[in-house]
């Protein structure tokens, strides 16, 4: 496993899903706490965001996991409210979301893949 490294990685999964509400489940409150996560604050400028409002960048958060309780906080890096989030996790890394939305139908399945 000579040169076997994890400073990068890219994971494509299908979402049969719009482009706007994918995002809005990494990028929102209550889309996070939907799927994901027990608690996810948001703040600008010190104070709470709404439920529903995207984050921008230069905000930041503060994460809470099921089962688990510590607490993530980092800050959003990048954000362009439609299918780019870059956001801090740990003491130095930097997670990056590109949502896609290259649908075709498969007419065996009846599932849009996403390129």
């Amino acid at each position: 496993m000579d040169g076997l490294a994890f400073d990068y990685f890219i994971k494509k999964i299908r979402i049969k899903s719009s482009l706007e509400k994918v995002y809005g489940c990494w990028s929102t409150r209550k889309g996070m706490e939907s799927w994901f996560l027990k608690s996810a604050e948001f703040y600008r400028d010190e104070a709470l965001i709404a439920e529903n409002a995207f984050t921008l960048t230069g905000d930041r958060y503060s994460w809470q996991w099921h089962n688990w309780e510590p607490t993530e906080s980092g800050i959003i890096v990048e954000a362009n409210g439609r299918d780019w989030l870059v956001f801090s996790f740990g003491d130095r890394s930097k997670v990056s979301e590109q949502h896609r939305c290259n649908p075709f139908f498969v007419p065996d399945t009846n599932n849009y893949i996403y390129n």
